[in-house]
């Protein structure tokens, strides 16, 4: 719904289609925040009239409750401050990139672009982790959460050599998807098909990592990012400051974060007590 009101707005917005004024790059921003705000109504909408809703007695007791909003806080400020250092080391990151030249930037952009096709497997068999640990740990079923673990491995592995297979065989046409200018598409496509690999250890070792978000120990992975993404700055500052080596080996980074987080995330889940979470 999100999405296909953006790409409507997108239409109607920026080129003054249907009544609407010609707004350009403005009106791109206006249909992102109203699509976001219709998805918001929808999930409302579908939730209100849901046979779950009357089920667990949602929206009966509307009152203000210390305690659980206590415990909501403790629990998800960690995985605010998680998605605030992720963004705040990607964009620490292109600054030191653009500060390379124009080149290095448009062929990393290009590289941005085509990750996120990987993504959408990797983020949501990483929800669908959550959601099966959690219920797991809550019924004390601790055994079932290795067998998830190793299916949605699987999954994870199988849908991106489906849907992200073309950073090996094919790099160069998906990168003509982005941005086919010739200057740009040799280099693009190399470091495409060099961080390909790192996209399969992300797909690994992430299902660990959402293993200890989906049993509440969030504090933990705030921890876990917080290491792997200092580890990641220092490299980049290495490779781009110190050594100012080609943009190429400059990707490295990606291995060095995916790898450190999927360590310490599996570190955690071996050698600590983390089943004993309570909420």
């Amino acid at each position: 719904v999100t999405a296909a009101g953006n790409v409507c707005l997108d239409y109607a917005m920026i080129f003054g289609h249907w009544g609407s004024p010609e707004l350009g790059l403005e009106g791109a921003a206006y249909a992102s925040t109203i699509a976001d705000g219709i998805g918001m109504l929808f999930l409302i909408t579908a939730l209100s009239l849901s046979k779950k809703r009357k089920e667990h007695q949602l929206y009966t007791q509307l009152r203000y409750n210390y305690a659980s909003f206590k415990r909501l806080l403790k629990i998800g400020t960690p995985i605010m401050l998680q998605g605030l250092v992720a963004l705040i080391t990607w964009t620490i990151f292109f600054i030191w990139i653009e500060q390379m030249g124009r080149y290095e930037l448009t062929v990393s952009q290009n590289i941005r672009s085509i990750y996120f096709l990987a993504f959408v497997p990797i983020w949501g068999f990483a929800g669908t982790a959550k959601t099966y640990v959690s219920q797991y740990v809550g019924n004390k079923s601790f055994k079932d959460v290795k067998i998830v673990q190793r299916k949605i491995q699987f999954l994870t592995v199988l849908f991106l050599l489906v849907i992200f297979h073309g950073s090996v065989l094919y790099p160069e046409a998906l990168i003509k998807i982005i941005n086919p200018h010739p200057a740009y598409l040799k280099g693009s496509a190399e470091i495409l098909r060099y961080v390909s690999g790192s996209i399969l250890v992300y797909g690994i070792s992430n299902v660990y990592f959402q293993t200890i978000n989906g049993s509440g120990n969030t504090r933990y992975t705030f921890y876990i990012e917080a290491i792997s993404v200092g580890i990641y700055l220092l490299l980049a500052f290495v490779l781009i400051k110190v050594f100012k080596l080609d943009i190429y080996w400059i990707w490295t980074v990606e291995y060095a974060y995916f790898i450190t987080a999927g360590l310490l995330s599996l570190g955690y889940l071996t050698f600590f007590n983390w089943q004993k979470k309570t909420i």
